[in-house]
């Protein structure tokens, strides 16, 4: 028997919206802007090789993190990570930054800040620097992504990136902002070297409580040069 004319509309209709529905998921299962948000809830300790890409981005860390002698942490160009309490990299580990990561602190506690007992490296680019900022930072803040003051972020709102004794780092092409929360009688700045081998090249620290670096020790070698 032959279709109506209206029963031919509704098939076309629903031929459609198969085509639709089914190009839409094609979409989201194959988007390269597709991505998940990862949450690491209790302490977490790294004791081998990882790398943390762009598509788990952001990687939200609520309590602690800890990188474990012989271990490296790589994170690639472009991921966002937060951090709520102390990220830790022990003698012997490494953590190591491309180009393009963003690495945020939610302030209100002494306990968020990035301590490298081991190694540090973060080599950004004159185009994609590494930051290191507040919770309170947006991407869209400036023409440039990270110049324009948020009215929200204050200075001090997290402590900071502490070289302890034997350490060792290099940042170049790195942001750093809104450090330098004290506690009692430690400094207040948002680098401090106690002791090791550091090389800061080509570096903003800006819109932090106290100092930019502290030096604590003496015999430690830093290079800070623009």
């Amino acid at each position: 028997m032959p279709y109506s004319n209206t029963t031919r509309r509704l098939y076309a209709l629903e031929s459609f919206h198969l085509t639709l529905f089914l190009w839409l998921l094609l979409c989201a299962t194959f988007s390269p802007e597709a991505y998940s948000e990862t949450v690491l809830s209790s302490n977490k300790y790294i004791d081998r090789d990882t790398v943390w890409s762009k598509v788990d981005s952001p990687i939200i860390i609520r309590r602690s993190l800890r990188i474990g002698k012989n271990a490296t942490l790589e994170i690639k160009s472009g991921t966002n990570v937060i951090v709520s309490g102390t990220f830790q990299i022990e003698k012997g580990a490494t953590l190591k930054l491309e180009p393009g990561t963003i690495i945020k602190a939610v302030g209100g506690s002494y306990s968020t800040r990035i301590n490298v007992y081991g190694r540090l490296m973060a080599n950004g680019t004159e185009s994609n620097p590494i930051i290191f900022t507040s919770i309170n930072y947006s991407d869209n803040d400036g023409p440039d992504g990270f110049e324009r003051e948020q009215k929200s972020s204050v200075p001090g709102d997290w402590v900071g990136i502490d070289f302890m004794k034997g350490s060792s780092g290099r940042l170049e092409h790195v942001v750093i902002q809104y450090a330098g929360k004290k506690k009692s009688s430690y400094p207040r700045a948002s680098v401090k070297v106690y002791s090791g081998d550091v090389a800061i090249k080509n570096s903003t620290v800006s819109m932090g409580d106290g100092s930019a670096v502290y030096l604590n020790d003496i015999a430690c070698s830093a290079i800070l040069e623009k």
